[in-house]
């Protein structure tokens, strides 16, 4: 933060609560939240939002945004790897108005913008139309979290539809990573500018790459997933190295500064 020429926007994005908080008792695999929303679990979960803003806080970190959850449909996958959450439409709404969005008020973080669903673009417009048609937690909500993962499986009609029922929120793709540890893939390059031009032509505000820096093999990763990164450190010979998708990236931030004049 302090080497950066322009102030950083942060955001949160949970995975998955305790093991003890869990149908499943695990971090992995099919498990959600004990109970259903406005009970004692979700309202301890909440609870854990609020601790972790006010912990960063304390070493002069402060969050633009959070998530209620990353992929949330991924957590009612039975042997999934990755830690996760299910959650459905309808949970995600009664937590966001009885739990989550008023811990975050109570806690003076209303000013946080709350991004529901943060999954595949495959779900829009059906799952914002299940958070957002309701008023209470349509109240505490200010954009849709997407991914990009199965946009190849997905129409860009969704994108165009979600915007059209609900133009009063962002729609922010919080995640994207292409490919494995390849040093200068031009290819993965251009498949970033691609996604880029094409989904904010269609009503998208911002696109994120989930990894900043990774090793050379794509890494470290505690579930062996090895991806690729703009940037990959080689610390053994003490060097790094800008991939062909750090070009591209910067291709659209220095047009929004440009812009932005």
């Amino acid at each position: 933060m302090s080497m950066s020429r322009r102030p950083i926007k942060l955001f949160g994005s949970p995975w998955t609560p305790p093991e003890w908080m869990k149908t499943n008792g695990d971090f992995h695999g099919a498990g959600q939240l004990i109970g259903k929303p406005g009970e004692k679990h979700f309202k301890t979960w909440a609870n854990y939002f609020v601790r972790f803003l006010q912990e960063y806080e304390k070493h002069n970190v402060t969050f633009w945004g959070i998530t209620v959850e990353n992929e949330p449909m991924a957590g009612g996958i039975v042997g999934y790897k990755t830690p996760s959450c299910y959650f459905t439409p309808e949970m995600e709404r009664d937590f966001i108005k009885l739990d989550l969005g008023p811990a975050l008020h109570a806690g003076g973080f209303q000013h946080l913008k709350m991004m529901m669903m943060d999954d595949q673009r495959f779900e829009l417009p059906g799952w914002p139309d299940v958070v957002l048609r309701d008023t209470q937690s349509a109240s505490y909500v200010s954009g849709v979290g997407i991914h990009w993962y199965w946009d190849q499986d997905s129409l860009l009609l969704k994108l165009d539809l979600a915007h059209m029922y609900f133009p009063d929120y962002f729609m922010l793709y919080t995640e994207a990573c292409y490919g494995h540890g390849a040093l200068g893939s031009w290819e993965q390059g251009e498949g970033y500018s691609h996604s880029i031009i094409q989904n904010m032509n269609h009503w998208v505000s911002g696109w994120v790459d989930w990894n900043m820096v990774l090793n050379p093999r794509g890494g470290p990763s505690f579930v062996a997933n090895y991806l690729n990164a703009p940037i990959i450190v080689d610390a053994e010979k003490d060097v790094f190295y800008k991939q062909p998708m750090y070009y591209h990236l910067g291709h659209f931030r220095y047009t929004a500064k440009k812009k932005s004049k």
